[in-house]
């Protein structure tokens, strides 16, 4: 199977003011998997498929309508730092082909330790004009090993983002029948809704959460934040959000800033607001504040000109770790949600449900 890879330019450690309706475990035509670890204690094992099984061949041409080039790139920083960089290329995917790789093999630096984010998207095969286009058919997953003495594995899927442009039937096609996706011809992926679906609007997690002010808490909950674009300017963002405890009470949060990526243990959101101090009940156990959170980039500043933008779009993901014993267990999913700004509940969905 041929595998080449070539240098490609798209998405980086920016962020656009952009909303949103993926929908999960769908193949999409463009992929973000918003964690990649590669450490001393971490790797990541990345995988994309190409789901599309037509052998049929185009007249003319040494390639099926199943055929797809798949355009990467990882965007990392080395552990512990904010100097990010990018590295990418290019993979062939015949029908029903899968192609898996270690972070470090994409990165070419195996004994770096680093982290970031990683996506793919389709692209038309050689000799068919090339472009992003409207190919429906990726799905992937990346599989996460901790080393010893932890020894844990989690699996996080990649997020799906579906084209658009293919339900204009006036949209220029290449010889397969697939319609290019760079409608506007700024030569990178636009999330806006009309070349790929939005980014989301607000992050939800229903999971309970990481309660480290509990004595004997065995949780270890971590959260992963990834910016999307904002007018191609890089941005360092300040979150905002709710937390909800087991009493239906909640703590909102203001404060925590990050740039471009991060991922942090829950309580390092905003502690000593989110988690209130633990109370002695009456059988003598300690009362857990376990509840659920919602996340949005409330607002960030351009980095380089100081300017500010509202309603910086976020990606996220949610590790969920509990230390029992030698070994603990480890399990992760996707932070999502997608409605109205300001009313969380208005049709949200949980992408990995």
């Amino acid at each position: 199977m041929k595998r080449t890879f070539w240098a490609v330019a798209t998405l980086s450690c920016a962020a656009t003011a952009v909303l949103a309706q993926p929908k999960g475990h769908r193949p999409g035509s463009a992929l973000i998997y918003p964690l990649v670890a590669r450490t001393a204690a971490e790797d990541t094992l990345l995988c994309v498929t190409n789901t599309n099984t037509s052998n049929i061949l185009v007249p003319g041409y040494p390639v099926r309508r199943g055929d797809v080039r798949v355009p990467w790139k990882l965007v990392y920083a080395p552990e512990g730092t904010d100097r990010w960089s990018e590295v990418d290329g290019l993979l062939d995917l015949s029908p029903g082909d899968t192609f898996c790789a270690l972070a470090s093999s994409f990165a070419n630096l195996p004994s770096t330790p680093l982290r970031g984010f990683f996506y793919v998207y389709a692209a038309s095969p050689s000799g068919l004009g090339g472009g992003a286009i409207d190919f429906d058919f990726l799905t992937g997953e990346a599989l996460v090993v901790g080393a010893a003495p932890a020894d844990y594995v989690f699996t996080l899927a990649a997020v799906p983002f579906k084209s658009e442009a293919g339900t204009n039937p006036n949209n220029p096609r290449n010889l397969q029948g697939w319609a290019y996706t760079d409608l506007n011809g700024n030569g990178r992926l636009d999330f806006d809704g009309r070349e790929y679906v939005q980014f989301p609007d607000v992050l939800l997690q229903p999971f309970y959460l990481d309660q480290g002010a509990v004595p004997g808490n065995v949780l270890n909950d971590e959260i992963v934040l990834l910016l999307g674009r904002a007018d191609g300017a890089d941005i360092r963002t300040t979150l905002s959000g709710n937390v909800w405890d087991n009493r239906e009470t909640a703590f909102s949060f203001f404060g925590f800033t990050f740039f471009c990526w991060t991922r942090v243990r829950i309580r390092q959101l905003s502690g000593a607001v989110v988690f209130r101090t633990p109370r002695l009940q009456n059988n003598g156990s300690i009362e857990q504040f376990s509840g659920w959170i919602n996340v949005r980039g409330a607002n960030g500043v351009n980095i380089f000109t100081g300017q500010p933008t509202n309603n910086v779009p976020l990606l996220g993901a949610f590790i969920h770790r509990a230390d029992i014993g030698a070994r603990g267990f480890t399990t992760a999913s996707l932070l999502w949600g997608s409605g109205a700004r300001g009313n969380e509940q208005d049709g949200f969905a949980f992408l990995n449900q």
